[in-house]
């Protein structure tokens, strides 16, 4: 017998004046090629577990962020009452600036050294208050409390991406010097931007009193137009 490979194959050296050998592959490449295909199906595997498994919630929560615009709505610090009834503090209305890092981080460079000139904050302050934040938990938090009609302005005229101005509170003592010993008073936490007790009333029942912050999910399509609530 005559095999058409071997023909064609001795025909084709003859013709070049090539002196070829054939030799069939050793087993020793076979089990190379399978064992770099286990390892390669085996990292896969792996990193598909990784993801769905061990890190399959917070890419859950990270999908329903892209769809979802989360809209923050602080809540009010609750009323200190005296004896009879008659409220010692009040809150009143004010301003402070939200900030959505992964929206903020799509603005230029310029727009951002913009805003930090408005909001009077270095890069390294900047730096500091994002590392402080858990973006896990929520891709929103509130950078500035208070701040005053003339940052608004400006902030408006900026129209930065993934800042937004929230209404908010003030805290407000009536007859502030003659309680000021027992109300005591509160101020913005380092860390968290939360507003707390720091001394007195406000500092020991602050775990009532800073009542529970609200939050309303906004569904969006690809546009980014309001679908649902």
């Amino acid at each position: 017998e005559v095999f058409f490979e071997e023909a064609v194959f001795d025909s084709f050296s003859l013709h070049k004046d090539l002196n070829h050998l054939e030799l069939p592959l050793s087993k020793k490449a076979f089990f190379l090629i399978v064992a770099v295909a286990i390892l390669i199906g085996g990292i896969v595997i792996s990193r598909i577990l990784y993801l769905n498994v061990a890190r399959g919630e917070f890419y859950s929560f990270r999908s329903e962020i892209n769809v979802g615009k989360e809209i923050y709505d602080p809540s009010n610090r609750g009323i200190i009452f005296d004896r009879n009834g008659k409220p010692l503090v009040e809150n009143l209305p004010a301003f402070s600036v939200s900030l959505k890092s992964k929206d903020f981080l799509s603005n230029s460079d310029d727009d951002i050294v913009a805003f930090l000139e408005i909001m009077g904050l270095s890069k390294n302050e900047f730096d500091q208050k994002i590392a402080e934040q858990n973006l896990e938990k929520s891709p929103a938090f509130i950078l500035a409390r208070n701040i005053d009609s003339e940052k608004i302005i400006k902030l408006k005229a900026g129209n930065f991406n993934g800042v937004e101005i929230i209404n908010d509170y003030k805290r407000q003592y009536l007859n502030g010097p003659v309680f000021a010993h027992i109300l005591g008073y509160t101020g913005i936490d380092d860390k968290s931007s939360d507003i707390i007790g720091k001394t007195g009333i406000e500092a020991y029942y602050n775990d009532i009193l800073k009542g529970i912050d609200g939050k309303t999910i906004a569904y969006r399509d690809v546009l980014g137009n309001i679908l649902d609530k």
